[in-house]
């Protein structure tokens, strides 16, 4: 029987071509990871704190983080991969139920912050990198061709599928002073190659964006 989204499944470079497909299996792996060095983790007498965050990140953050920028991560995957996130870290610290701690104590006790600010920086890291390459590039090249495709062609009945540009047009809404910068069209995205080649008000744009 055709199943019309069997090519989420496939791998390319590491990763599945479905977003929230490879944000589970990376999700999976990670769990692996962790389990691995439950014994590492519940050493908190003998092992210090500093270390079992460094151990933390080189161990298992790595897994979940691997081309978390090229996601299209939805609200609904960014919260999935915070909670989990926050999960692992408690457990790293050593704060169990019913004893708690604030989401934001955890993040300073643990120097992390939500993975789905990391992704955001990543997400935008890359894009300009993207926005900067020659004209020709095929990176330049599949921008330029997706924008044009939403220009000529008609919009498709129901929700828009969400990619990596939905992700990003809407860390743009979010933003709190760029409100005026967009990219719905190839108008947009030549403005945001514009800014990508100016230093100091891409800085602007993405402190804009990344802490919004």
């Amino acid at each position: 029987m055709y199943d019309p989204n069997k090519w989420k499944q496939c791998k390319a470079l590491g990763s599945l071509l479905g977003d929230e497909e490879d944000l589970d299996r990376r999700l999976q792996l990670a769990s692996g990871a962790f389990r691995q060095h439950l014994k590492l983790w519940g050493s908190r007498a003998i092992i210090r704190l500093s270390t079992r965050i460094r151990m933390y990140k080189s161990l298992v953050l790595p897994v979940i983080l691997y081309n978390i920028g090229a996601m299209g991560l939805t609200e609904a995957m960014e919260q999935k991969l915070d909670v989990f996130h926050r999960r692992q870290l408690r457990s790293v610290l050593g704060v169990f139920w019913p004893d708690k701690i604030s989401n934001v104590m955890l993040y300073k006790k643990m120097q992390s912050k939500p993975l789905s600010v990391v992704a955001r920086e990543r997400r935008w890291n890359l894009f300009r990198q993207m926005c900067i390459l020659p004209p020709e590039t095929p990176a330049r090249r599949a921008m330029r061709s997706y924008f044009l495709a939403v220009e000529r062609l008609p919009r498709p009945v129901g929700r828009p599928r969400n990619c990596i540009v939905t992700t990003l047009q809407r860390d743009l809404r979010g933003a709190k002073v760029s409100a005026a910068i967009h990219l719905e069209n190839a108008e947009g995205l030549s403005h945001l190659i514009a800014l990508a080649h100016d230093d100091m008000r891409w800085r602007r744009l993405f402190a804009d964006v990344v802490v919004s």
